[in-house]
């Protein structure tokens, strides 16, 4: 399941010191955000609905969520940009023995998306730019209160922890759809893909032995470095179909095929174990580059419109994703998300727009008695915003607000389970124009 883990401490075959092993070889997994296909809110109209738009799609966001449904863009031309800024808070509870826990937060600000279309011969032919993801995450703590280590009499008087993780994907390219019928369009997306991921942490323990006649600073340095980038392409189909007034079907299947991609995860270690049980020190570095592909899901998407009248409007997606036969990078289960949405306009020139998602784990709940489990939390959220039109453009205001608990393990090779409380919010602004 875990391959980037494989350095290990030479003193933990040496000596019984199962606390210190646990506590300098987290797992690979908690380094990267995968645990959650669906991380980003896209587009200003699917933003406020909360991403459920399948079925709509009939402005440039359609070219990422169905490229059917930018047939029925009301304009000739159209540009349309998101600016978002996003925060996840993410806490581990009682990882330190079993009282302190640990924090991390992710804060970014970025364009995460921009689509333009115009028609062209027989139908709408658009070029988008996505960034359904990006992660800037921090964790900086220092515990300076004794707690016990599993061995007796040597305690830790010090740990010290810096993580800095940056995770982005990014996806661009063109689009094309055209009418089959009056109530039937098909489209077709092509996004090159590229994610960038890098990842350092810093981790010093002082070691005590208040048991001895002598006193000792013992210490364990680790510092692991992870860089990661892949290149791929992905296909988008779409379908949209309207078998009578008021009602609007949408269908999108995409899957992300990697073409290269390179891994490079670095361990560098130290540490001087002295005292009542042994004379020990030790320093190495460990880099071991791969070149192996990662599996992504089929992922399958259904939407359904209701029209309920000229300024009301119901939304809802149900988004499959298949499961991943991927033991390099870790497995992951078949999971699904829904979303439902409304589209109110209560004057000619404000609307207003709410909906409601799940994101959730691709991983399998967290049991006792095992280790190395990937941790699982399943997320639920809302989203909001308002929108003003004037004659040729549009501006709209939005957040979106996502919470949930679950478990993870935060430590290779070691049984104990922590609970996870994650909270992320979006303010965004975006702006169109049509002329």
């Amino acid at each position: 399941m875990r391959r980037f883990d494989d350095f290990r401490p030479v003193f933990s075959y040496r000596v019984a010191f199962p606390f210190l092993v646990a506590l300098f070889l987290p797992l690979a997994s908690a380094q990267a955000d995968e645990f959650h296909y669906f991380n980003q809110l896209i587009g200003n109209r699917a933003s406020g609905m909360g991403g459920a738009y399948t079925a709509i799609s009939d402005d440039p966001a359609g070219l990422y969520y169905n490229p059917a449904g930018a047939v029925y863009a009301q304009a000739s031309n159209l540009t349309a940009s998101v600016n978002a800024f996003t925060v996840i808070e993410k806490t581990y509870s009682e990882v330190l023995g079993g009282r302190y826990d640990w924090r991390r937060e992710s804060a970014s600000l970025m364009p995460n998306y921009f689509g333009i279309t115009q028609p062209f011969w027989k139908g709408i032919l658009g070029l988008s730019f996505a960034v359904p993801d990006s992660i800037i995450e921090d964790q900086d703590q220092n515990f300076t209160t004794n707690f016990p280590s599993s061995l007796q009499g040597l305690d830790i008087t010090q740990y010290t922890i810096n993580i800095k993780k940056q995770d982005e994907t990014y996806k661009f390219g063109p689009s094309f759809g055209m009418s089959i019928t009056d109530n039937f369009s098909v489209g077709l997306t092509g996004y090159f893909h590229y994610r960038s991921k890098d990842y350092i942490k810093n981790e010093y323990v002082m070691l005590d032995y208040s048991s001895s006649p002598n006193t000792y600073n013992d210490y364990e340095w680790t510092n692991y470095y992870y860089e990661s980038n892949e290149y791929g392409f992905e296909p988008i189909l779409g379908l949209m179909w309207s078998p009578v007034d008021k009602l609007s079907l949408g269908l999108r299947i995409s899957k992300v095929a990697i073409f290269t991609s390179e891994t490079v995860p670095q361990t560098t270690y130290r540490s001087e174990i002295l005292g009542n049980i042994t004379n020990f020190s030790y320093d190495d570095t460990v880099e071991k580059a791969s070149h192996k592909k990662r599996e992504h899901p089929v992922n399958v998407r259904v939407g359904v419109g209701y029209f309920l009248s000229e300024s009301l409007m119901f939304t809802g997606d149900f988004s499959y994703y298949t499961a991943t036969d991927d033991n390099y990078f870790g497995d992951r289960e078949a999971t699904w998300d829904v979303a439902v949405g409304s589209e109110w306009y209560f004057s000619p020139k404000l609307a207003l727009r709410a909906g409601l998602f799940t994101q959730n784990a691709n991983t399998p709940d967290v049991v006792t008695g095992k280790v190395n489990q990937a941790e699982h939390i399943d997320l639920y959220g809302g989203s909001l915003s308002l929108t003003r039109f004037t004659k040729n453009s549009t501006l709209t205001g939005g957040a979106s607000l996502s919470m949930g608990s679950g478990e993870a393990q935060i430590f290779a090779n070691a049984p104990m389970v922590q609970k996870v409380d994650q909270l992320s919010y979006t303010i965004y602004l975006a702006t169109s124009y049509n002329y």
